[in-house]
């Protein structure tokens, strides 16, 4: 199957445990809600996909303040804050996805689901 390399490769950077499921050839991506933050995410996939770091940018331009610094140097009481951990884990799933597209240009969503507990 075409997607186990590339969630394989989620796994290997650490970023989270994505759940990919198809119905009817539509493919959805689940990815985790509060709970699922921790000082150094997305740090491996910035450094081997550069292009994320533009998206943690966007992101810390519209919430006023280094998403990006947060997520992978805390602190994590910080990081572990309501306010911080839904959009850090929010953003990362989205860099995470974009990582997907741009090593497999056959991947869209048809579907996103972000679990929150």
């Amino acid at each position: 199957m075409i997607f186990r390399p590339l969630v394989q490769r989620i796994y290997r950077l650490s970023l989270y445990q994505v759940s990919k499921f198809s119905i009817d050839n539509k493919i959805a991506f689940m990815f985790p809600g509060q709970g699922a933050q921790y000082v150094g995410m997305g740090e491996k996939l910035s450094q081997e996909f550069t292009h994320t770091l533009s998206i943690y940018n966007t992101a810390s331009n519209i919430l006023g303040y280094d998403l990006f610094e947060i997520c992978t140097k805390g602190p994590k009481d910080k990081l572990d804050s309501t306010e911080i951990a839904q959009p850090a884990i929010f953003v990362s799933s989205v860099a995470a996805l974009e990582m997907l597209k741009y090593e497999n240009s056959d991947v869209y969503n048809s579907g996103l689901i972000k679990l929150s507990i």
